[in-house]
């Protein structure tokens, strides 16, 4: 998103007070704002970031599919955990690795990418790198689609 003088700007994100990982119901929540955005935009995506697998709410390939129908790219960036939970260890640690499940079951789109951050330290650096990503990608249309790329 854009203000008015060009700068990259976030539309506010509605939080909730439950715990747990919805990747589909922010998806969800997101395409109203974007229908209110005072502004319009060849390219629509929706930023999604997280430690674990979806643990609740709305199916996550289903949201996605749904965002992709409606023309919006979804990208990921995953922060790595070394300490799996004990009630849960597949959540923040699934087979194959959580970069691979959100490139299975989250992102999507037209050069729709993960990047990943090693650790909770380094996302910052990685959400950095993850928006200059996406700037240069909206300028360029041959990036390989579920690309996984580190900080």
């Amino acid at each position: 998103m854009l203000t008015l003088r060009g700068q990259p700007r976030a539309l506010p994100v509605r939080r909730r007070a439950q715990p747990g990982r919805r990747r589909g119901d922010a998806r969800s929540s997101a395409r109203p704002r974007r229908r209110r955005a005072p502004f319009t935009s060849k390219r629509r995506a929706i930023d999604v970031s997280g430690d674990g697998t979806n643990n609740s709410g709305r199916d996550a390939g289903a949201a996605r599919d749904d965002a992709i129908a409606k023309g919006v790219t979804l990208n990921g960036l995953v922060i790595l955990s070394e300490t799996p939970l004990v009630w849960n260890p597949e959540h923040t640690n699934p087979a194959g690795g959580l970069a691979e499940y959100y490139r299975r079951n989250v992102i999507g789109g037209p050069n729709a990418f993960v990047m990943v951050a090693e650790n909770f330290s380094s996302f910052g650096a990685a959400l950095v790198k993850k928006l200059v990503a996406e700037i240069a990608e909206a300028a360029s249309p041959t990036t390989v689609r579920g690309r996984i790329a580190r900080p």
